[in-house]
């Protein structure tokens, strides 16, 4: 957690970053290896957050257990918007993020469990995009239900429009 607040790794042993590289599940992601990827984004490279992200979405359109189950797909849902924390934080441009954009549109249902996910990932969206107008409105629709979580490591008053994107 202190990683993710300070967005800062030195508090982050060599022996745990070697665990954290081999989180690799191939074919068998689940909704544990989705939770346990997401929180170690904040400790990997980013060619590895982009290989492990590619990855575990590529196994969870291989495997139709995963869209029957709701539990994965909650965990899926997560980790999009870890990883879009994660590119925020760390400038991504746009185009890194497409896939991500891509494969949320295309494998979350449309249902009203994953409204808040659904919010979260149009925020990130107009942010990338630099439309202040929607960031400010997903950001006061965020705050009034107090999904203040994920717009903390989104200062999004303090965002210019200099922020490479």
């Amino acid at each position: 957690m202190t990683t993710w607040i300070t967005h800062s790794t030195d508090d982050i042993s060599e022996l745990v970053k070697k665990k954290i590289k081999h989180l690799y599940k191939g074919d068998n992601w689940g909704f544990i290896n989705y939770e346990y990827l997401g929180m170690a984004f904040i400790a990997l490279t980013l060619e590895q957050v982009l290989n492990f992200s590619h990855t575990a979405y590529q196994s969870y359109e291989k495997n139709s257990e995963n869209t029957l189950s709701y539990t994965n797909i909650v965990g899926i849902a997560d980790l999009t918007i870890d990883f879009l924390m994660y590119a925020y934080i760390h400038n991504f441009n746009k185009e890194l993020c497409a896939e991500i954009f891509a494969f949320f549109d295309k494998n979350i249902p449309y249902e009203a469990s994953f409204y808040q996910h659904r919010v979260i990932i149009r925020l990130y969206k107009a942010l990338f995009d630099n439309d202040t107008e929607k960031v400010d409105f997903y950001t006061r629709l965020l705050e009034e239900d107090n999904f203040t979580f994920c717009l903390q490591n989104v200062p999004v008053t303090k965002k210019d429009s200099s922020h490479a994107h």
